[in-house]
């Protein structure tokens, strides 16, 4: 079931924040709330991992997690660096981009009052990733204890 629901909340998290992200408006209510709920499919996801899947499940959330943040960093400095020309790989980078951050938007675009829209949404992504791999270390000691 968690199968189907992660990347159902991944792409209802793109739809509800996708305006917002692509013009720089605030998170709407819909938008911050899908972005909960997509934090916590996640969460719940590596829980059953942690308990079924064993070391491999921690693999996989861990090279995920380093790919989504490597592929999000270099679409970040692809975008910035040749100005999404198409030399710079014009439409790509900004679409592996917005595949990756935007259902974060709702989040990250509140935490970036301050600073780059972009730094939150690593910040957040990091600290989701960081959160899976825990819960999934967790929740598959406490399934071998038993």
């Amino acid at each position: 079931m968690l199968l189907i629901t992660v990347p159902a909340v991944h792409i209802t998290g793109i739809a509800a924040n996708f305006d917002g992200m692509l013009f720089g408006r605030e998170p709407t209510a819909l938008g911050t709330a899908t972005t909960v709920i997509y934090l916590l499919t996640w969460i719940a996801f590596s829980a059953v991992l942690g308990v079924t899947g064993g070391r491999r499940a921690v693999w996989f959330l861990i090279l995920y997690w380093v790919a989504v943040l490597a592929i999000s960093i270099v679409s970040f400095i692809v975008m910035n660096s040749f100005e999404g020309t198409a030399a710079g790989g014009g439409l790509v980078a900004p679409v592996l981009l917005a595949a990756f951050a935007t259902p974060f938007y709702g989040i990250s675009g509140a935490l970036a009052k301050g600073s780059s829209a972009f730094v939150a949404y690593l910040a957040a992504a990091a600290t989701l990733g960081l959160i899976c791999v825990v819960t999934l270390r967790v929740s598959g000691l406490r399934s071998r204890a038993h």
